[in-house]
């Protein structure tokens, strides 16, 4: 093979190399855009979906878990929930949640973003009644979010429950408006930090008035 070939199929070599990568470049490129067009496209789905049920919650509702919706509006971090016809303080059910031991941060919330941030400009205070384990006294903190998107402005606070021992716990405008725009509440949570045994609570009667 005279010199002129060789350097034909070097060349030649080295393009098709190229366009190689080239092509399997373009085409990882195709599939990582089509997948996080996919991927952002569930994401919007889910929040307007979760955002569909959390939207009903407004200055002048109440949830009382009567109804299969309003456990809809709530997701669960490391613990469950379930509905309970024993301790219902208004209506015939109340939500009955179990926090497992040694996990960090269970509880139940709501989270959502953008448009589906929820307006509480018109609220009082937010209260709802919880009824105690019967054997473990816990400190449960409802942790509030403001924001359409990230960085949020939060603020929490912190409750002691007895025994079985039926309390209401209330969390005022003021409060809320020192910390939070009150006009795009976007995540709210009830949790326990790190129970040492696992921990059952049933709440009822979220109310916004």
């Amino acid at each position: 093979m005279n010199k002129s070939k060789k350097v034909f199929f070097f060349v030649f070599g080295i393009a098709s190399g190229f366009l190689l990568v080239g092509l399997i470049s373009g085409s990882i490129f195709i599939f990582y855009k089509f997948g996080s067009y996919v991927l952002n496209m569930c994401d919007s789905y889910s929040q307007n979906k979760k955002g569909s049920y959390v939207s009903k919650f407004i200055p002048g509702s109440r949830i009382s878990f009567e109804y299969q919706n309003e456990l809809k509006m709530f997701e669960q971090a490391e613990s469950s929930m379930l509905w309970d016809e024993k301790f219902a303080m208004n209506g015939k059910y109340s939500l009955l949640i179990e926090f497992p031991a040694g996990t960090n941060y269970p509880g139940i919330f709501f989270d959502v973003m953008g448009k589906n941030c929820l307006n509480w400009k018109g609220m009082k205070a937010l209260s709802c009644e919880v009824l105690g384990d019967p054997d473990f006294t816990a400190k449960i903190t409802l942790k509030f979010k403001s924001g359409a998107k990230y960085p949020k402005r939060s603020f929490e606070k912190e409750f002691t429950i007895l025994p079985k021992t039926l309390v209401k716990i209330i969390v005022t405008k003021e409060e809320l408006a020192k910390h939070l725009d009150l006009e795009n509440i976007s995540y709210m949570k009830l949790f326990i930090e790190t129970p040492a045994s696992t921990y059952r609570l049933h709440l009822d009667n979220i109310e916004l008035s």
